[in-house]
């Protein structure tokens, strides 16, 4: 689904669970002369994957000047893939005519999921077709993640009410997965994001859960068919909502953002244990109905510091001597009409760490709740 920018910034509203003990705390920003710079590939794009790999990184995005409908408009490649191996100059590798969702890896080759096409990119740089893309996955915009597990390929439809997960073959043939533990019938699942975990070389696969399904659980591993809950160390409140990409790997440890109230937590020995405190609310949160609670929507580490992404104050680095600190400047400001919007800004959908520079990025992917017609990269260096 597309939303108008307008629009976009009333699903703002839409956010709700609680947070801090200071719910309205004022941020004060970085003292720093720093701010977000728009990257001019992007200006017209909507973000729909980041990947890192190689020391290269991947972006797959809809370019909005195509209109698909109308022979009117611009006439470039609807669907694009970039890439940069530096952070700074981006490369154009490939242009595809229908609407493009993720991509994952398999060895050195990148695969890309359109809607009528899965596509593979050799080491070489060469693109070929891989396989048709599954029926119930024929709309790459909805598609929230695919990845090779144990040299399977998966992929998950997170848009649609009826969430599907399958498993597809190199023939282009594919299966449902149908089990997950504890609910009627052993009904069909997919959730928002998969991540994966490597140490010693054995692989081990989270699933973020799609944040407002009826499951509500905010985490599952994931045996290739069968979805666990992974919920140890969480409280009550915290198991009812999944903040959908918040999660990353460092030193070979999971972290991921859950609510109630907002926060970064780390699994060590199948617990997941709080790491620094919980996020303060924007300045005016209560004063909207319903409240606008902080959410976390990416983690990303440089070095031991950390930044998360927001779906409505931007991004906040903590510093162990101030506590959480806003660096927000330059990003799209978010409107709620008749309040101070004040440091209010549009949900931030993709936050990475790449090369010394945080890329915060706005588009309409399968798994977000807060997809919007907003796009744009941008880039802000760290010092």
């Amino acid at each position: 689904m597309k939303y108008s920018i307008f629009f976009s910034a009333l699903l703002l509203l839409l956010f709700t669970n609680s947070c801090k003990e200071k719910p309205n705390e004022v941020i004060p920003p970085i003292n720093e002369p720093a701010r977000w710079q728009a990257i001019p590939e992007f200006a017209s794009m909507s973000i729909r994957y980041m990947l890192q790999h190689n020391n290269t990184l991947y972006v797959s995005a809809r370019d909005t000047r195509v209109n698909w409908y109308t022979s009117t408009g611009w006439t470039g490649d609807p669907s694009v893939v970039y890439k940069t191996t530096d952070g700074q100059t981006w490369t154009k590798i490939a242009g595809f005519d229908s609407e493009i969702g993720p991509m994952t890896m398999h060895g050195d080759t990148l695969y890309a999921l359109c809607s009528d096409t899965i596509f593979k990119m050799l080491p070489n740089g060469i693109w070929q077709r891989a396989m048709q893309t599954p029926g119930r996955l024929a709309d790459g915009e909805a598609v929230g993640d695919m990845i090779f597990y144990r040299d399977s390929l998966y992929a998950m439809q997170s848009l649609y009410q009826a969430l599907e997960t399958f498993i597809i073959y190199p023939n282009g043939t594919y299966s449902p997965i149908l089990p997950i533990p504890a609910t009627p019938a052993y009904q069909p699942y997919a959730g928002a994001k998969f991540l994966k975990q490597v140490v010693n070389n054995q692989e081990r696969l989270f699933v973020r859960g799609k944040r407002g399904a009826s499951t509500g659980s905010p985490m599952f591993t994931f045996d290739g068919w069968v979805f666990e809950y992974c919920v140890n160390g969480l409280s009550e409140r915290e198991k009812l909502l999944a903040p959908v990409n918040s999660m990353t790997i460092k030193n070979d440890t999971v972290y991921a953002g859950f609510m109630g109230p907002a926060g970064v937590k780390r699994f060590v020995n199948d617990q997941w244990v709080p790491y620094k405190d919980t996020l303060p609310n924007w300045e005016h949160a209560l004063n909207v109905r319903p409240n606008l609670i902080t959410e976390t929507t990416g983690i990303a580490f440089v070095g031991e510091r950390l930044f998360v992404s927001t779906q409505c104050m931007g991004v906040l680095e903590w510093r162990d001597s101030t506590g959480w600190r806003a660096m927000s400047e330059g990003l799209l400001k978010g409107f709620i009409p008749g309040i101070d919007n004040t440091n209010l800004y549009v949900p931030v959908v993709f936050f990475e760490h790449f090369k010394g520079a945080l890329l915060a990025g706005y588009g309409s992917p399968g798994f977000a709740p807060y997809g919007n017609q907003v796009t744009g990269l941008y880039r802000w260096n760290v010092k």
